[in-house]
């Protein structure tokens, strides 16, 4: 009889352990009301970034910026409860390079830009994790902004998504200069950030 109650009492409190974990599973997995970023919302939306503004033609400021924001207004930041759904995020790329590091902001300042031609293309990801499908939107556009000698190329680099032991290289030159006998060129760095590798002349 005593081994006969026991059994009985751990089925119960094993029984009521269960259930109420099978109850908090379902609770924490439940989708958000009318949560704008589920497919299985009939309102759903694919994630569209339209561009706003930015460099066109020939630019000869020393930076440029670009701003951008969801096509739809009902995905727009001021639409959104973000601390209940979550932000939409942007990650961008140059020339069809690496794409930053994906964030928030709805805008982007490239200063340090080489005097060439740049092809900028943006896309953006739900808190659900849907990513913008291809074409990307884009703009096209040239630097101009420079009439000094001293070329630094890249004179800015965008870093992929994992940062962490990846590798990029500048070179340091001179255009038009004649009859020049040497140059005294410095490099500084943040040693926590970054590791100088090799250097050839």
């Amino acid at each position: 009889m005593k081994n006969m109650a026991y059994s009985r009492f751990f089925f119960r409190i094993t029984l009521i352990v269960i259930l109420g974990l099978m109850s908090w599973t379902c609770d924490i997995l439940q989708p958000l009301p009318d949560n704008p970023y589920d497919p299985l919302n009939p309102d759903f939306k694919e994630p569209e970034t339209r561009i706003l503004s930015g460099p066109s033609g020939t630019s000869t400021a020393k930076e440029v910026t670009i701003t951008w924001q969801q096509k739809d207004p009902v995905y727009r930041n001021d639409s959104l409860d973000t601390d209940l759904y979550g932000e939409i995020e942007y990650s961008y790329r140059l020339n069809e390079g690496s794409w930053s590091l994906l964030s928030p902001d709805t805008f982007v300042t490239l200063p340090y830009l080489d005097d060439t031609s740049y092809f900028f293309q943006i896309m953006s990801r739900y808190p659900t994790n849907i990513m913008e499908d291809e074409p990307y939107p884009s703009r096209s556009w040239t630097m101009d902004a420079y009439s000094s000698s001293l070329i630094l190329s890249p004179r800015t680099t965008i870093l992929p998504y994992s940062v962490e032991g990846n590798e990029f290289g500048v070179t340091v030159g001179l255009e038009e200069v004649v009859g020049m006998m040497g140059a005294h060129v410095e490099l500084s760095y943040d040693p926590e950030g970054l590791r100088f590798m090799d250097y050839t002349v």
